[in-house]
């Protein structure tokens, strides 16, 4: 699928929502995720490789956190 802005607000959008299944389908196999946060508040974030352990991070901090909207500060297309 091209990348198209539609595309990537989707992505988010379904993150918000919580729709996992839609998500896992647009992580590639091979994801390197890494998140700078502190592991001591975000125990479930820091470096996750593949599509499973990055999927689970999302969902626990989904889990975790109250998501009302998401949008990045910047993109480019």
């Amino acid at each position: 699928t091209a990348m198209t802005k539609e595309f990537a607000y989707s992505i988010y959008e379904d993150f918000v929502a919580g729709r996992f299944d839609r998500l896992e389908r647009v992580l590639d196999d091979d994801i390197d995720f890494i998140s700078h946060a502190p592991t001591e508040v975000f125990p479930y974030l820091g470096r996750r490789q593949g599509r499973a352990q990055v999927l689970e991070a999302l969902i626990e901090l989904h889990r975790e956190l109250e998501f009302l909207s998401l949008l990045p500060v910047t993109a480019v297309f």
